[in-house]
């Protein structure tokens, strides 16, 4: 009966962060915490931190300033040891759940630069939102991963683009413990196209309008009839 309860709802009720990551700033505490759906006396739990083991607890509490900046991992095990259950080839009584943990004030980008399309001519920026919490930020802007001269803000804007301003960009955001490439930003430059000539004054080569040939043929008329009563 058990395994089949397992089998169906899993042994894990629920976890906290719920999520599948956690960010943890300088100076700050988490802590994570599993609830499975018996009573702990026969439930084993143990914690491993970046693959290594951590703790048996039923929860365990992280603080920034105890770990190394940037990325870890934390993987939570739990099983039930219960003398119910003689044979689990599947392991139903035995769950786990990885988060993905950032660590430091490590700059996590929320908004990402997005693609942009101008003509030749005309203005197009982009720009980056960076959660570092708090902690200064500085920002380096790249085009096909060669860095732009002066491009050091959260957006970067050109007040006249050309063709060669075509292609790849991307921002590097930086703090004092670590650093995130932006998604490749795509900008896209039309050149308008040059109207066709007219055929007016000034230079031959235009398409003569509908009147203009109407007025040769006229005065070709006039020519032939002259000839035509001199003879």
């Amino acid at each position: 009966m058990l395994l089949a309860f397992y089998r169906n709802t899993g042994l894990l009720l629920a976890k906290s962060p719920s999520t599948d990551s956690a960010i943890i700033r300088g100076g700050k505490e988490q802590t994570f915490t599993v609830t499975t759906w018996v009573a702990p006396a026969t439930i084993a739990t143990t914690w491993y931190l970046d693959g290594s083991h951590y703790t048996a607890n039923q929860s365990v509490t992280l603080q920034a300033n105890s770990l190394t900046p940037g990325a870890h991992t934390l993987k939570v095990v739990v099983k039930d040891a219960t003398a119910m259950v003689r044979n689990d080839p599947k392991n139903y009584t035995q769950a786990e759940h990885t988060w993905a943990l950032t660590i430091g004030n490590v700059p996590v980008i929320t908004t990402q630069p997005g693609n942009a399309s101008t003509t030749a001519g005309q203005s197009a920026s982009f720009s980056v939102v960076v959660d570092a919490g708090g902690a200064p930020v500085s920002y380096v802007w790249k085009k096909g991963g060669v860095v732009i001269t002066g491009a050091t803000s959260a957006s970067y804007s050109l007040s006249s683009s050309s063709s060669t301003d075509a292609g790849f960009y991307t921002v590097v955001a930086t703090t004092s413990d670590g650093s995130v490439t932006s998604n490749a930003a795509t900008l896209s430059v039309t050149t308008p196209v040059a109207p066709s000539s007219s055929g007016g004054s000034g230079g031959g080569g235009g398409a003569l309008s509908p009147w203009a040939l109407l007025g040769f043929a006229l005065l070709g008329l006039g020519h032939f009839a002259r000839r035509t009563q001199r003879s």
